[in-house]
């Protein structure tokens, strides 16, 4: 490459717009001042394109194609969720969301849900697995997690659509037979309501705020079972870390066809059995044990960054 650093510094994440809410995110601005500063963006990025002789552009998130317009070069779109699942659908972003799939040479999908929606506009697009620096997200072997005491963790965000109210009533059934901890994230989209479900079925569930890469390893590792999405059907990135860190995982999980083998999970699609799955392994340390060693194995073979980074 011309340029192996891209344009990696030009944006932080909590820069960025996202047209599904459309606010920004610092709510400073009103929707035509962020019109205003993504046109502004979209010069800028263009002219860093151009001056560093950037050879590939690889775009994040369909709604971000557009700041590359203006550069005129061919840029490789990856597609990574409700830039598809919701914007192809709803009435203000359909046009852009489509013509950013329409022009990209290549565009890539991240989780096997988004393949439905954009078959028919590029059934040529590719299945690229997120990506798990499995060295980074890995067992620890220092003391037992939480002094002995069993603890579950909910990693996902406090988002309906993720299923968190149905594992809180998971949890608030198992409750009835046996003793353990939980743990989980005090934000999200409906984090209010969630909050307060939390305090009424699963009184005594620590919350923590949002954290960085090495606090969520930590809590992982900090952790004997993880409760993950139930309501999406897919292993997010969130669930692959846990399971690189050898944690036995419960989650729903609807597309064991895109690989060669099937993730080693344990299956819930609803609170009772979120229920049953999460008394089976408090009671079992060595079924823990195992699961989690499994999960591991299956991450390096099918997520590890390293099978996308390496040369051809």
């Amino acid at each position: 490459l011309s340029s192996s650093s891209a344009a990696s510094d030009v944006y932080k994440r909590q820069e960025l717009f996202n047209p599904i809410v459309n606010v920004s995110h610092s709510k400073k601005y009103s929707s035509a001042g962020i019109l205003i500063r993504r046109m502004r963006d979209s010069r800028r990025i263009s002219r860093i394109i151009k001056n560093r002789n950037i050879d590939i552009v690889h775009v994040h998130y369909a709604y971000m194609a557009p700041l590359v317009w203006l550069s005129g070069r061919e840029y490789f779109l990856h597609c990574h969720g409700s830039d598809i699942t919701k914007n192809l659908y709803r009435r203000r972003f359909r046009w852009i969301t489509r013509k950013s799939i329409l022009k990209a040479r290549v565009v890539f999908y991240s989780t096997p849900n988004l393949k439905n929606h954009l078959i028919k506009l590029r059934s040529d697009a590719v299945f690229i697995p997120n990506p798990v620096d499995t060295d980074f997200f890995s067992p620890s072997h220092g003391e037992s997690a939480n002094n002995g005491r069993i603890t579950v963790f909910i990693p996902s965000r406090l988002n309906i659509e993720k299923g968190v109210d149905i594992a809180i009533e998971g949890i608030r059934i198992a409750r009835r037979k046996a003793d353990f901890d939980i743990v989980a994230f005090d934000h999200g989209l409906d984090g209010k309501i969630l909050l307060d479900a939390i305090k009424e079925k699963i009184p005594g569930a620590k919350l923590h705020p949002e954290t960085d890469a090495s606090g969520m390893l930590a809590q992982i590792n900090r952790s004997d079972i993880v409760l993950a999405q139930l309501r999406t059907g897919i292993l997010s990135v969130t669930e692959q870390e846990a399971m690189s860190a050898g944690k036995p995982v419960i989650t729903r999980f609807d597309y064991a066809d895109f690989y060669d083998s099937p993730p080693p999970i344990l299956q819930a699609r609803n609170s009772e059995e979120v229920a049953e799955q999460i008394l089976k392994l408090v009671a079992d340390s060595e079924e823990r044990r195992r699961l989690g060693e499994k999960a591991r194995q299956w991450v390096i073979k099918n997520h590890d960054c390293l099978l996308y980074t390496s040369d051809a």
